[in-house]
């Protein structure tokens, strides 16, 4: 399990690369992808906002335009100057109610030409309220918290001024909700930071407020997004009167937002899913590959304990690991017959030195033996076993018991030397003694090589 999954090894670091170019090249194609598709739709998404923008100015020109010709036509109708003449306040409230009603109107002022409060629709209205309504499109009512959008006309009779009419309709949720049937998109309405009206059916008891961020200017504010009743929301607004009172309007995109995620997940399932069949064919590619390089590894690992009989054989259709597999092979069979030499080498070697009649003695620097031939076990009666790794002085003793055979060492480097030696037998032999100091290639202290001969019987004669 470990050899498996081995960050060190070829196969998982090749198996991580493949799984990791076909990830990053599926979020490389897929991700830009998504991202344009997804700028498109938000392009889509505001240039309808901005398109419901316009068509909302232009309802409230039409509104406007609209409810100045009912101020207009309600001035010019005959029983509305006779009442006012008359100053039939009673019959002219009756009267202006029956306006009201038959107009779709929710507010019908009449005040006389020095702005006095002459009738109403509505009770408990102050003279104050005609100079309040000359004073532009739009009037906010603090008490009651709503905004009527007014016109007004002059009542003329006989070319004589009588007064003014005032209409009024409220942005109240039947207006925004009308508004909403003819843009098809959401509408709020603010005066300063308060909510006004809204088409959404929940009315939310809190929304964020369009004036939330008091530092920005209502040109910085005119786009934003924002969450109602847990539904996302694209908003743009313009101002209605000056910078207090403010419309926008709103685009719902919880299908632009489910969209999104749809393709974020359709995006995550894509790439999952490349990768798991990249995946797939990326570890049969490294298995093709990695299964001839262990073979391989196998039978160099052979090689190093000295399995040189056994041929390289690798199954792969690969024609650069066959190159290598072959050239493993070659080298098998040079170094098979290289090594096959150097036995014959060896084995005649050994049976020359066998057949020498003279002992031969390899000895180190610290005067232990490391070589003894066959002869030195004839003439010294032992085995190269029980000489080899003893000190020369403990095989080579002398008679006398008193010299040491190392003392001898400096003469017969210069001259071959006879010396009387103990044998194993215990046997005194004359041995004629030569020897030579030899290095290894790159090495400078070398080792001290001994040649003797039993010269006994000769110096029996000789004596």
């Amino acid at each position: 399990m470990k050899s498996v999954f081995d960050s060190q090894s070829l196969f998982m670091q090749m198996v991580i690369s493949f799984v990791a170019i076909v990830f990053l090249t599926s979020a490389a194609v897929g991700i830009p992808a998504i991202w344009l598709l997804q700028n498109q739709l938000d392009r889509q998404a505001w240039a309808q906002i901005e398109q419901g923008q316009r068509v909302t100015r232009s309802l409230y020109d039409f509104y406007s335009s609209e409810i100045q010709n009912l101020a207009t036509l309600t001035a010019q109708r005959p029983t509305l100057q006779e009442l006012l003449i008359q100053k039939d306040a009673a019959g002219l409230s009756d009267y202006l109610t029956t306006l009201e009603s038959g107009a779709g109107l929710d507010r019908i002022v009449v005040c006389d030409s020095e702005n006095h409060l002459v009738a109403a629709t509505q009770s408990g209205l102050s003279s104050a309220i005609c100079s309040q309504w000359r004073t532009g499109k739009f009037h906010y009512d603090p008490p009651t918290q709503t905004v009527c959008l007014i016109a007004s006309h002059p009542i003329e009779h006989d070319g004589g001024l009588l007064g003014d009419v005032f209409v009024c309709s409220l942005l109240d949720q039947r207006f925004s909700a009308q508004l909403f049937e003819q843009t098809g998109l959401d509408h709020l309405v603010w005066m300063n930071d308060l909510l006004i009206t809204s088409s959404l059916e929940n009315f939310p008891e809190q929304i964020e407020s369009f004036f939330a961020d008091e530092a920005a200017g209502l040109e910085d504010l005119s786009s934003r997004t924002l969450e109602i009743n847990g539904t996302s929301y694209y908003a743009a607004a313009f101002p209605l009167d000056g910078e207090e009172l403010i419309s926008e309007v709103l685009l719902d995109v919880s299908g632009l937002v489910q969209t999104r995620a749809r393709l974020i997940g359709i995006l995550a399932a894509s790439i999952l899913g490349v990768s798991l069949v990249g995946s797939i064919l990326g570890v049969l590619l490294v298995q093709r590959i990695n299964r001839p390089l262990v073979q391989l590894s196998r039978a160099a690992s052979g090689f190093s304990i000295g399995d040189l009989e056994s041929p390289v054989h690798v199954e792969t259709h690969l024609r650069e690991i066959n190159q290598v597999a072959q050239t493993l092979e070659n080298a098998r069979l040079d170094l098979l017959a290289t090594l096959t030499n150097l036995e014959s080498e060896r084995d005649w070697s050994e049976h020359l030195l066998a057949s020498i009649v003279e002992g031969i003695v390899t000895i180190d620097n610290q005067q232990h033996i490391t070589f003894f031939s066959r002869g030195a076990e004839r003439i010294m009666g032992q085995t190269a076993a029980h000489a080899i790794g003893r000190k020369i002085d403990a095989v080579f003793v002398s008679p006398d018991g008193q010299t040491e055979f190392h003392h001898y060492l400096p003469a017969v480097l210069e001259s071959r030397q006879n010396i009387d030696l103990i044998c194993a037998d215990q046997r005194v032999a004359s041995l004629a003694v030569t020897a030579v100091q030899i290095a290894r290639p790159g090495e400078k202290t070398g080792e001290t090589v001994l040649v003797f001969r039993d010269i006994s019987k000769e110096e029996a004669v000789h004596r």
